[in-house]
């Protein structure tokens, strides 16, 4: 199968030095992958405009401009943060495990964003012009992006209730669980009193999209020692489904204020109904299982 392939060459790229540089290589220069086709690049725009929709929302009153946001993984194009900035949001800080940010697509992302911002019907506010950078440091005073590389999202450094708005963007379905639940605990303690934490989660079998023989349940119909095997430390697909993540939250004393999931077809069910499923997911609700994806936001209590 195709997706097995693609699964032993990510593997092969874990065990070497510097994973994610030879990533970025494979999804760049062998896949084609980047820079990111209009269709995934407008899919990302809008899922940021929807954290800050979700901001408003639920304080019709926010000035995003006056907020401090502060988004871990993400990433090597900073498409959600540019957008961010674009639409009036002045002060984010970013953190990556790996330095992954590459200039050329950063870039690229300069200029994409605001036309296709447009087209989303949703005019900038903020112009972020068009001439290229020539490092990351250069972001903060023209967008009022500072970007941190490497840093741990489980330990800051930060103090406590330096930011309004935590956002992580299909990023914490990467993250094994025990790690999320240092990222959440970390987060209640660096967001403000009434502060919140938006998410979006793909749970979908990401290999789904590069094979369409595979259904997005794919991955679980496999044991996790079996997976333990296929699964990748720069590809990590944690498998948890959206019960698991209104856990995590919750043990992190967050309250819940949106849980909202793509909506499921009858095909869904089908496919999922094909799928042999692996012992640890025998016990899960049907609808929880078959959850391809799902946006959270959670409030840190105000006392």
């Amino acid at each position: 199968m195709r997706w097995v392939a693609k699964a032993a060459v990510q593997k092969l790229i874990g065990l070497l030095p510097d994973p994610e540089r030879w990533n970025y290589v494979l999804q760049r220069h062998v896949m084609k992958s980047l820079p990111r086709g209009d269709s995934v690049f407008v899919w990302k725009l809008a899922t940021t405009v929807r954290h800050l929709e979700t901001v408003r929302d639920l304080d019709p009153e926010a000035d995003v401009s006056s907020l401090a946001f502060f988004e871990f993984g993400a990433g090597w194009d900073l498409t959600g943060p540019l957008a961010f900035s674009a639409l009036g949001v002045t002060d984010q800080t970013l953190v990556d495990v790996r330095r992954n940010v590459r200039l050329g697509l950063v870039n690229d992302a300069l200029v994409r964003v605001p036309p296709l911002l447009r087209k989303l019907g949703h005019e900038p506010t903020r112009d972020l012009g068009n001439a290229p950078i020539a490092s990351v440091d250069e972001l903060q005073e023209r967008t009022g992006i500072k970007y941190i590389a490497p840093a741990d999202a489980r330990a800051t450094g930060f103090p406590d209730g330096t930011f309004d708005v935590i956002t992580s963007t299909v990023t914490l379905e990467h993250v094994p669980r025990g790690q999320i639940a240092e990222i959440l605990h970390e987060s209640a303690r660096i967001l403000r009193p009434g502060g919140l934490f938006s998410a979006v989660i793909d749970m979908q079998d990401h290999y789904s999209y590069f094979d369409s023989r595979i259904s997005v349940y794919n991955f679980l119909r496999y044991e996790d020692r079996t997976w333990g095997w296929i699964d990748s430390n720069v590809h990590h697909q944690n498998r948890l489904r959206a019960s698991d993540y209104l856990a995590l939250g919750a043990d992190s004393r967050f309250d819940l204020v949106l849980d909202k999931r793509v909506e499921l077809r009858s095909e869904d069910f089908a496919a999922l109904a094909r799928t042999p499923l692996a012992t640890r997911f025998r016990q899960y609700e049907r609808t929880d299982l078959a959850a391809r994806g799902m946006r959270v936001v959670f409030r840190k209590p105000v006392s």
